[in-house]
């Protein structure tokens, strides 16, 4: 995922928005990384909602990654308590 690379650790959402609707290039787009994908001419309401979405999805992910740390700092301090 080409598009993932540059932005290393950091799960930053894209939305690609084309005037290009043709399936070939929404399939290349997702999957070079792309979350979700528009075409123009854009609905305003639409690209609020799709966005509103990524950004949540964001949100979790880094309660998730954070929650995966912490829970990873936890168990290696009970295991050398064991130790």
């Amino acid at each position: 995922h080409h598009l993932r690379e540059a932005w290393g650790e950091e799960r930053v959402p894209i939305l690609v928005l084309t005037a290009d609707a043709s399936r070939e290039t929404r399939y290349r787009a997702l999957s070079s990384g792309a979350n979700d994908y528009l075409n123009k001419p854009i609905d305003r309401l639409e690209v609020l909602l799709r966005v509103r979405q990524l950004l949540e999805t964001r949100h979790l992910d880094k309660q998730l990654r954070e929650a995966n740390r912490h829970l990873e700092a936890r168990v290696g301090a009970r295991s050398k308590e064991l130790e």
